[in-house]
């Protein structure tokens, strides 16, 4: 789960404001915009994606001339990512942590030999990977 949000984000500024008789006077304005994101995900084994239910608010507000106030929401989003052209690395981690749990059998040459070494399965698996 993630909370995010940005935090108010204040603006001052002098505007111009042309009058009915065509002159120009210069006005004050000052904005403020704010917002907020909760949202949980979770991993899919099968696919390596993961699937999520967010919610936003946001909120705008405009001081000067006229006064606004603005607010935006999305009370419920649900949706899957998934990476198309990439490799499931839940799945090859998943693989990866059985060849390190795996026992070499007995009559294995050990890695001072220089092959049979449980390592370069590993190193082998992660290349398959990328």
């Amino acid at each position: 789960m993630s909370l995010a949000g940005d935090l108010p984000v204040y603006n001052r500024s002098i505007i111009e404001v042309l009058q009915p008789d065509g002159s120009t006077e210069f006005r004050a304005q000052r904005q403020t915009n704010a917002a907020l994101n909760l949202q949980m995900s979770q991993r899919l084994p099968v696919t390596g994606g993961s699937f999520f239910i967010s919610s936003a608010l946001s909120r705008l507000e405009v001081n000067g001339e006229r006064d606004i106030r603005n607010y935006s929401s999305t009370p419920l989003s649900v949706g899957i990512r998934q990476d198309i052209l990439r490799p499931n690395a839940f799945k090859w981690d998943g693989r990866e942590q059985d060849l390190r749990s795996r026992k070499p059998p007995s009559g294995s040459i050990s890695s001072a030999g220089g092959c049979g070494d449980r390592g370069d399965a590993v190193a082998a698996a992660r290349a398959q990977c990328r």
